[in-house]
């Protein structure tokens, strides 16, 4: 028999009635398809899987497969739910797996959120069953079932993944030990997709979100280490594009069928409409796509757009694009320019211009000084370290261009690697910093935390130890790095220090905060100290709830803002920490209309400039817009900022802060973000918010690097190490 050839995914809605609506993400949903099944009307989508869709008439409660392959739909009665069966929300609800995809020789398992047991049946059943899961008391299903292959199935759960094996005519559990990965240090909310792949390898997909609205902002990936009993870290899944979301699957060849290769894409509702993040695991960047063609109800919460094989519906693969409707031949021709421009570039180094041997350090210095105005910090070093002649240059490191720089982790790599891109020089850099190893097969790439003075707080992604790191001391030899002691923290909220490593009044800060705030947790740091300083604090009579923020120091004292405007203090210094909410400011930040009573909708960053406390407002989504407080100290009211003449804000997923630019340089009165678009010949145009204008450009769905901070180089700390 012929190989059945990939074909790109579409999306697909079931809507109540008996059209479900169908497109074609991956040709910029220039494709939308309408098809009209009687079999559908008045029915509920339970699940998908393949091309099975579960549907339940909720007046009956009866449940029947259809399958939309062919012209006429096959329909395969099932018995009813049990009567004390109600379907909760979507939101509550994910889905069906079938043992195989030949029905009526299969056998259907359904979970529903919150609950311990499944439910399923084989066609012909006169009933449902259940299959009751041993968990531990606190624990229940909490996510995805997914169908494996040879009739396994697995299922999500607080603590961990449910294996059973569905290839008999009754399923049993083999195992519920496959714990999940240690959770991320930084983001709470998380949901993992289980992705079964056809040569048996077992992947989970850990899908990171803030706020209410719950805005992904980072992807990571773990493969079943049968032999060690555990997870352990993925950065690359070669040829493979994941598809997650209701109903997940692998497409194990990404050239034959289209798609972009190294990719996941994530498939979920997004501010009203649904939407596609992708991953790009060659540079951990994600983007947003809106898929339009689909209706969304908030208020009844249905949520039944899953992914879809055009085969499911009689359809043809769409042309073969990323996510973003670029044609992959595009894609190509781009990466081909840049492999002839680098081959250029090496060429060109490698050639001599005059017949005679000359030296670099032929060229005088007199004229290097007048380049150093010109060019970046970077550069600058880069210069010096050319040769011995080269490094008398007596023109200051202070004279070059200097401004933050969007530094970014590189997984995958030999050694450890930070990637600096200077908005200035628009060049990317590439930094060796010397961390410390870790032993944990699930230790994950560097995690970016805070930045400050030059320095930046690191950790790996799974050990919960942290470093400060000064990537520009000792340059280029691997930074200076002083590594912290193990940091077990729950909730973790923010993590900050008070002045340079050395000072008298040096202090590492971290902050964690239950859901009401009513809990605070904050442990500090001295150089010297063996292990970390707890503090548990709290105020119940003042309402406060923390925002994801970085705190400041200010004054001697740690100033903390919460998601509404108030400031909390902390005295690092006091013997027993006091936790000090301000009676003001007390009006709400964003006006009257708009108090938040439960959770982050934004992300609110508190920042020092001039010595003075700005508070920086972004909502959350990537067209949201931005604000700019200033915090009147005399009469301790939030005073919003029409504007920046004289700096611009750089803003990230982690901290902000605000910094003046060289002049003559068109930057000020902007927000910088870590997003980008790339250009034709291999550049990037970095995005920033106007706020002026009240607009973002060049576009707000850019590409945005997963793991990025902007940083801030203290040119008096750069120290190069001598050849």
């Amino acid at each position: 028999m012929a190989k059945k050839k990939q074909q790109q995914p579409w999306m697909v809605q079931f809507n109540g009635t008996s059209k479900p609506v169908l497109v074609a993400p991956f040709d910029g949903c220039q494709s939308t398809h309408v098809v009209d099944m009687a079999a559908l009307q008045g029915k509920l989508c339970l699940g998908l899987d393949g091309d099975w869709s579960l549907m339940l008439d909720e007046l009956t409660n009866e449940c029947s497969l259809v399958s939309l392959a062919n012209t006429s739909p096959s329909v395969i009665y099932l018995p009813p739910l049990p009567e004390d069966t109600t379907p909760p929300p979507s939101y509550l609800r994910f889905g069906c797996a079938l043992s195989n995809q030949t029905p009526p020789d299969c056998t259907i398992l359904l979970d529903f959120v919150g609950e311990k047991s499944f439910l399923y049946c084989r066609p012909g059943d006169a009933e449902w069953s259940r299959l009751p899961v041993e968990f531990d008391d606190w624990d229940k299903f909490a996510g995805p079932i997914t169908p494996g292959h040879h009739g396994k199935v697995y299922a999500t759960t607080m603590a961990s993944l449910v294996a059973v094996d569905a290839s008999g005519p009754t399923p049993a559990v083999e195992r519920t030990d496959l714990r999940r990965p240690p959770p991320c240090p930084v983001h709470a909310g998380y949901t993992c997709y289980p992705v079964p792949c056809p040569d048996g390898e077992l992947f989970l997909v850990r899908c990171c979100y803030f706020g209410w609205l719950e805005e992904l902002v980072d992807v990571k990936l773990f493969r079943w280490n049968q032999e060690g009993n555990a997870w352990e870290t993925v950065e690359s899944i070669g040829d493979q594009t994941f598809f997650v979301g209701r109903f997940s699957f692998v497409v194990p060849s990404a050239a034959e069928a289209g798609t972009q290769p190294n990719r996941v894409h994530v498939l979920q509702g997004v501010r009203g409409k649904y939407g596609i993040y992708t991953v790009s695991l060659d540079d951990m960047a994600i983007r947003l796509t809106i898929v339009d063609g689909f209706e969304r109800d908030e208020d009844d919460g249905e949520e039944e757009v899953f992914w879809a094989l055009p085969s499911s519906f009689g359809l043809e693969a769409s042309g073969a694009t990323d996510a973003h409707g670029v044609p992959v031949e595009v894609m190509q021709r781009r990466t081909e320019h840049c492999c002839k421009e680098e081959e250029k570039r090496v060429a060109t180094m490698s050639i001599v211009p005059y017949a005679e041997d000359r030296q670099w350090s032929d060229l005088q210095t007199d004229l290097l000084e007048l380049l150093v105005t010109k060019i970046s910090f970077i550069d600058f070093l880069h210069l010096k370290a050319a040769c011995k002649q080269w490094n008398s240059i007596m023109s200051p490191i202070q004279d070059a261009k200097v401004s933050p720089l969007l530094m970014t982790t590189r997984p995958g790599r030999a050694k450890d690697l930070l990637e600096v891109f200077d908005p200035l020089s628009k060049k990317k850099y590439n930094i060796s910093v010397s961390i410390p190893a870790s032993d944990l097969k699930s230790q994950g790439s560097q995690l970016l935390h805070f930045t400050k003075n030059g320095w930046v707080i690191m950790s790996r992604g799974g050990d919960h130890i942290f470093f400060l790191v000064n990537p520009f001391k000792n340059y280029p030899d691997g930074g200076d790095v002083i590594a912290l002691p193990p940091l077990n923290i729950i909730d973790l909220k923010a993590l900050s220090f008070s002045t340079m490593p050395g000072s008298p009044d040096f202090v590492v800060l971290a902050l964690a905060a239950s859901q009401d705030s009513q809990v605070v947790t904050i442990q500090t740091w001295r150089i010297g100290d063996e292990d970390w300083k707890e503090e548990f604090l709290g105020d119940d009579d003042v309402p406060f709830l923390m925002a994801s923020h970085s705190p400041v120091f200010l004054d001697g004292v740690f100033y903390f803002l919460d998601i509404n405007g108030r400031l909390g203090v902390v005295d690092p210094n006091e013997d027993e920490m006091g936790w000090n909410v301000l009676e003001k400011p007390d009006q709400p930040i964003r006006g009257s209309d708009e108090v938040h009573t439960v959770q982050e909708r934004d992300y609110s960053y508190l920042v020092e400039w001039k010595r003075e406390l700005v508070a920086i407002l972004r909502e959350s989504g990537d067209n949201g817009s931005i604000r700019a407080f200033k915090l009147d100290r005399p009469r301790m009211v939030w005073t919003e900022l029409e504007g920046m003449e004289d700096a611009a804000v750089f803003w990230d997923k982690s901290n902000a802060l605000i910094a003046m630019l060289p002049p003559g340089e068109d930057l000020c009165n902007k927000v910088y973000l870590p997003n980008y678009n790339e250009t034709d010949d291999g550049g990037r145009t970095q995005a920033f918010y106007c706020l002026k204008e009240r607009q973002y450009y060049p576009s707000v769905n850019a590409k945005e690097p997963m793991n990025a901070i902007w940083f801030e180089p203290k040119l008096e700390d750069v120290h190069m190490v001598r050849a």
